[in-house]
């Protein structure tokens, strides 16, 4: 909405680090190099590491990975990648 984190950042970002956990930023990674800057920008806030990567072990972020990796050849064949 602005230069400002907003609420709608706050909001959006869930989504995001879904994509991110699950290794789906082919959706956007490639083609939309704004929302990966503002991504990114939201993973670099103190807030986020202690909200939302603080509930996720490294064992975790493997396993969702990986379960991530395993779906993604359908979910880029819906996409027509």
């Amino acid at each position: 909405v602005s230069e400002q984190f907003s609420l709608a950042d706050a909001a959006l970002a869930p989504y995001f680090q879904t994509l991110e956990q699950f290794c789906w930023t082919g959706i956007y990674a490639n083609d939309c190099p704004n929302v990966v800057r503002w991504f990114a920008a939201c993973r670099a806030r103190p807030s986020y590491a202690e909200g939302v990567m603080a509930d996720y072990g490294h064992v975790d972020l493997e396993l969702l990975a990986a379960q991530g990796r395993a779906q993604w050849p359908k979910i880029s064949q819906h996409l027509g990648n």
